[in-house]
C-alpha cells in the first residue's frame, strides 16, 4: 500500500457522518502505510484536530464566492505540490471542486455520496446545494472514475437524477467495534452525570442540529410517551444541541416536563454516551443515506429506534425498530415497544445489532473496500 497517495478533499470538518467517516478512514489507510493529506473547505471544525492528531497533512482553504478563483489556485498548487494518485472527494461541493482541477485527466478522480436525494418539496438542502447536485450530475459524465456511494439508497436516488449510474458503487460506513462496545460502567457514569438514578430509562439521540435531523417531531414523541411511562429521560447531544438553542428551547418547554430532558451539545466521549443507553434513536425526516450513529449503537449492543431513512430498514434488520418519518405517534410507539422488553428480550435484539456491525459495518471493511476501489481506478 506505501506507494499510494491519497488526497482528500471535504467541504467541512464539523462532527458528523461523512466527516467521521473521513477521520476513521484517514486512520486505517495510515496504519497501512498509504501516504495521505487532506483539503478542507471550510477551515475549522472539531474533526480538524482528529486529523492533525493522525500528523496527516490538513490544509484550510476557505471557499466562498468571492474567494472561489483563488481557493481553487491554492488547491490546484496543493495537488501540484502533492502529486496524488487518487483524490477522494466528500460530499457535494468537495465533488463539485474537483471539476477545476488543473489536467484532471492525469488524476484519478473519485467522488463520495453521503446523502440520499430527496424529492424536491421534502429535500432540506440550501438551493444552492441543490444547483450543485445538479450540476454535479451532468459532469458525473465527465470528471470522476468513481462515485462512491455509502447506501444503496444513495445511488438509487442519484440514479434518478441523472448521475452516471455506471461509476456508482456502493461502500458502507464502517465503525471501530473496539471504540464501540457494550460498556455496562458507562451506563452507572452516564446517569451520575446526570444526576439520575441508576434505573432511570434512557433515550438517546445522537445529531446535530439541522432541519433534516426533525427535532421537532423528536420532541412530539417524547411528549406521549411520557405521558405513558415517567420514568424515561432523554439526552441529546450534537453541535448546536445546547440550552441556548431557541427553537429546542421552544420545543422542550411545548413538551413539559423540562427536567427529563439533558441536552449536552458537543461531545467527545460518544462511546461512552451511546454504551450507556437504553435506546438510541434517529427521527430523521429525510436526505439520510446511512446514519452512522446507528450502527454505533448496534456496536455497543443498543437497541435502535429510526425513521424509515435512507438504509436504515436493511442496516437494522431485527436489531431494532424502524417507523415512519414524521410521524410523533408512531416514533413513541417504536420506544414503547423497545420499553417494554423484557430484559432477555432487550439483551438479545442488542446483541443481534452488535453480530451484524461486526458481520458487515466493521471500520477495517470499509477501509479494505475503499482500497480496493483505489486499486481498481489505477488500472482503467
Amino acid at each position: 500500500m506505501n506507494k499510494m497517495k491519497v488526497l482528500h478533499i471535504i467541504t467541512s470538518l464539523e462532527a458528523a457522518g461523512a466527516q467521521w467517516v473521513l477521520v476513521r478512514l484517514l486512520s486505517e489507510l495510515n496504519q497501512n502505510g498509504v501516504t495521505q493529506a487532506v483539503i478542507n473547505m471550510k477551515p475549522g471544525g472539531e474533526l480538524s484536530k482528529k486529523i492533525s492528531a493522525l500528523d496527516i497533512p490538513l490544509y484550510e482553504i476557505p471557499f466562498s464566492s468571492g474567494k472561489l478563483l483563488t481557493s481553487i489556485r491554492q488547491c490546484n498548487q496543493i495537488i501540484s505540490n502533492f502529486q496524488p494518485t487518487v483524490i477522494q472527494s466528500w460530499m457535494y461541493h468537495a465533488d463539485f471542486i474537483t471539476n477545476f482541477i488543473k489536467k484532471k485527466r492525469q488524476f484519478k478522480i473519485i467522488w463520495g455520496i453521503h446523502h440520499s436525494f430527496e424529492r424536491s418539496h421534502e429535500n432540506k438542502l440550501k438551493f444552492s446545494t441543490k444547483i450543485i447536485v445538479k450540476l454535479n450530475a451532468l459532469l458525473s459524465r465527465i470528471t470522476p472514475k468513481q462515485i462512491i456511494c455509502c447506501s444503496k439508497s444513495a445511488i438509487e436516488t442519484h440514479a434518478k437524477i441523472g448521475f452516471n449510474r455506471s461509476k456508482m458503487t456502493y461502500i458502507p460506513n464502517g465503525v471501530n467495534m473496539e471504540e464501540f462496545k457494550p460498556d455496562l460502567s458507562s451506563r452507572k457514569k452516564l446517569r451520575n452525570e446526570l444526576g439520575l438514578p441508576t434505573n432511570t430509562y434512557l433515550i438517546g439521540y445522537i445529531a446535530r442540529y439541522h432541519p433534516q435531523k426533525d427535532h421537532e417531531t423528536f420532541f412530539q414523541a417524547a411528549t406521549l410517551l411520557l405521558q405513558k411511562h415517567n420514568n424515561v429521560h432523554f439526552i441529546l447531544t450534537g453541535e448546536g444541541i445546547t440550552e441556548h438553542n431557541a427553537n429546542l428551547k421552544k420545543f422542550i418547554e411545548k413538551a413539559g416536563c423540562q427536567s427529563h430532558f439533558h441536552m449536552v451539545g458537543y461531545r467527545s466521549d460518544i462511546p461512552r454516551i451511546t454504551a450507556g443507553l437504553d435506546i438510541a434513536t434517529l427521527a430523521s425526516s429525510g436526505d439520510e443515506a446511512f446514519p452512522l450513529t446507528m450502527i454505533e449503537a448496534m456496536a455497543c449492543e443498543v437497541p435502535c429506534v429510526a425513521t424509515d431513512v435512507g438504509d436504515v430498514r436493511e442496516m437494522l434488520s431485527t436489531a431494532g425498530i424502524v417507523v415512519e418519518r414524521r410521524n410523533s405517534l408512531a416514533l413513541a410507539k417504536g420506544w414503547e415497544q423497545v420499553r417494554l422488553l423484557s430484559q432477555n428480550e432487550h439483551k438479545k435484539m442488542g446483541r443481534l445489532g452488535r453480530k451484524i456491525a461486526l458481520r458487515q459495518y466493521t471500520q477495517k471493511a470499509m477501509a479494505k473496500n475503499y482500497f480496493s476501489v483505489y486499486l481498481r481506478t489505477l488500472t482503467k
